[in-house]
């Protein structure tokens, strides 16, 4: 019970929509491209429920991602030259293993 409680006053994530959404149905929401959606609850993997301009439904979560403004700030992606570094190495190998 403290759990549900604690799940409908967690404040909602924005989500941006990857592609348009035409809802089929009275509890869905449809979406464009780019539409930022506010996502309340997350009851299962496949249906999120969600807010867009103050009407709130069901949208699918495959369509949606987290917002570009978050992603910037996780530092937890690659450094950009470790590729270059890895297969720089390469040369070196070969030219050791001919002589």
């Amino acid at each position: 019970m403290q759990a549900e409680k604690e799940e409908e006053e967690a404040s909602p994530e924005e989500y941006v929509a990857l592609c348009d959404f035409t809802a089929s149905g009275s509890e869905q929401l449809g979406f464009s491209t780019g539409d930022k959606l506010l996502v309340h609850a997350k009851p299962s993997a496949d249906w999120w429920w969600a807010e867009l301009q103050g009407v709130i439904g069901y949208v699918p979560a495959s369509y949606l991602r987290q917002d570009a403004a978050e992603d910037e700030d996780d530092t937890s992606l690659e450094d950009p030259w470790q590729d270059d570094e890895y297969f720089g190495s390469y040369g070196t190998l070969v030219r050791n293993i001919e002589l």
